[in-house]
């Protein structure tokens, strides 16, 4: 091994197209790249794969790096290790050590992204090898998913909008030429979305976005590791929708809290000398992140402010200071995290009603060995 960073790509012949595929090539051979992982579906192209890289032994893995929330999902019915046998190999790191790998890779859900974010907030999986560094091609509508800030409307700036912008630095990059990507994309059945997704989603019919993720460094300057998981109930708790008034909506879990929210001088001044960090960029999507700041209070902070008019810095700062409150470990709060456990720890669940088709045989399998279990 001649680099200690792990790099992979991910569906390389079927997703590339002969020119950039030899492109690709071209470039990891002139950089002697041989620290390399390559993820393939599809295992009739083992061979053309090896012969044409040439690759180390156990570098090529028929698997799919995409699907890890669908893997994870099947491993908690049946306490399965798929997910630890795709990642088998990959060095493990500190923290706040430099990135274990490298991923380049095209993805087509934002399943896989609420995967990154579920093993963060779970501190399972993926987060036991450290931080790492994606290079993805997606979607107009994907990315803004990830990058819409609080001007964006309802459908786009959500709570994993929120979760998403604290737990990892992201930065647009470039745009692709669709066509570059086989399957093709169409826009059937956009008849059914709002203005604004029909947009995106044809704009996505010309040109996907190249994207760069990293998890924060210093996320748990600002988040301790313990608190992970309360934040992300905090969030599915109150961004239900964002038209959820802050102070009644906490005032539900400690009653007459909200007085100490108005009368925080944090939360009383005016806003005349505060930059606002998205100016100069897209007035809906962030281009590139934003520092992370756990000491962001929202201005002249009254009765009537919503939990949409917040940024994610704001939503941390606030949620810190609740859970800070001397009520808190005592309050309904803590009662609904413990309810809601389960479902943060197979976040991916909720999302696979419209994908099980995939692997109809498996699911099922690992289903009824799981009702199998528990008779």
């Amino acid at each position: 091994m001649t680099s200690n960073r792990l790099h992979m790509l991910q569906r390389i012949f079927p997703r590339w197209r002969s020119a950039q595929t030899s492109l690709c090539r071209t470039i990891l051979l002139q950089r002697n790249v041989r620290n390399l992982r390559l993820y393939e579906t599809d295992a009739s192209f083992e061979a053309r794969l090896n012969a044409t890289f040439n690759l180390p032994k156990d570098a090529l893995r028929i698997g799919d790096f995409n699907g890890l929330w669908r893997l994870s999902y099947l491993d908690g019915f049946d306490n399965g290790q798929r997910v630890c046998g795709m990642l088998s190999g990959i060095p493990h790191r500190k923290w706040q050590e430099e990135v274990s790998f490298r991923l380049f890779s095209v993805i087509g859900t934002v399943k896989y992204l609420r995967y990154l974010m579920n093993s963060i907030t779970q501190q399972s999986e993926l987060f036991s090898l450290g931080r790492y560094e994606m290079f993805l091609v997606m979607s107009p509508l994907l990315f803004s998913h990830i990058a819409s800030t609080k001007d964006a409307g309802y459908k786009l700036y959500r709570g994993g909008t929120i979760v998403f912008q604290l737990y990892f630095e992201h930065e647009f990059l470039g745009k692709v030429p669709s066509k570059h990507f086989l399957p093709w994309c169409t826009t059937g059945g956009t008849k059914k979305l709002r203005t604004l997704h029909k947009k995106l989603i044809e704009d996505g019919a010309e040109e996907w976005y190249l994207v760069r993720i990293v998890p924060r460094r210093n996320l748990f300057d600002h988040l301790l590791p313990d608190n992970l998981s309360l934040f992300a109930s905090f969030v599915t708790q109150h961004y239900v929708s964002r038209r959820n008034r802050i102070i009644p909506s906490l005032e539900h879990w400690i009653p007459h809290c909200g007085a100490r929210l108005i009368l925080n001088s944090n939360y009383t001044r005016k806003s005349s000398s505060k930059k606002d960090p998205t100016s100069g960029v897209l007035p809906s999507q962030l281009l590139k992140s934003v520092p992370l700041s756990s000491n962001d209070y929202v201005d002249n902070f009254n009765i009537f402010t919503e939990f949409g008019e917040l940024t994610p810095a704001q939503v941390l700062t606030l949620f810190n200071e609740f859970i800070n409150w001397s009520e808190f470990h005592q309050s309904p709060f803590m009662q609904a995290v413990e309810s809601q456990k389960h479902k943060q720890q197979r976040f991916a669940r909720s999302l696979d009603d419209d994908e099980s088709a995939d692997e109809p045989g498996e699911l099922q399998r690992a289903k009824s060995k799981k009702s199998t279990d528990t008779l």
